[in-house]
């Protein structure tokens, strides 16, 4: 196999998880809309409201991927593309699906697992603890003021579970692309 079907077939698997980066949290939203609100009951079980959602994705989908493609390869900041985007949809996501008390602050694995695949293994420590901070400080800023904050103490197993990932993939890729230099 040469070089350019190994760069398409990596290709394929970061492009499969863009759109489960993208489907997953449209499963969020609407499982915690039918449960949260009455009214959307109606949308759902006409299926407007999940078709509405699978043509946002998909629009979604096809805008990010025209954008990568414009954008210059001597662009210092490009490969920052992707992972500011899936932070910034994972952020509303968790937000948007109950903040602090959110079941869906596992979205953040999809771009810890796309960036350890795509970055270097520093930019993806990078992208891993800005995820850890951000699940942390929804916790700190929204949950209620108590003695004892029990949604961060869960959250920093949690925390700790990016970083490991983190390093594990950016690891073995790297080890992984040194073993085929030799």
């Amino acid at each position: 196999m040469n070089d350019k079907e190994k760069e398409a077939q990596i290709n394929q698997i970061l492009n499969i998880i863009k759109i489960a980066s993208l489907s997953f949290p449209a499963i969020a939203f609407l499982q915690y809309y039918s449960v949260n609100f009455s009214d959307m009951k109606f949308f759902l079980e006409s299926g407007m409201l999940i078709a509405a959602v699978l043509a946002a994705i998909l629009l979604i989908y096809i805008l990010w991927t025209h954008l990568q493609s414009r954008i210059s390869d001597h662009f210092r900041y490009k490969n920052w593309i992707d992972p500011v985007v899936s932070l910034s949809i994972a952020f509303l996501s968790v937000m948007l699906t109950g903040s602090y008390a959110s079941n869906y602050k596992f979205l953040f694995l999809f771009v810890i697992i796309s960036s350890g695949i795509e970055l270097s293994r520093r930019e993806s420590m990078i992208v891993s603890s800005l995820s850890a901070a951000t699940i942390l400080s929804i916790d700190l800023f929204f949950a209620p003021k108590t003695s004892v904050n029990t949604y961060f103490e869960s959250d920093i197993v949690l925390a700790c579970v990016f970083l490991l990932i983190s390093w594990t993939i950016s690891y073995y890729v790297d080890l992984r692309k040194n073993t085929i230099r030799t």
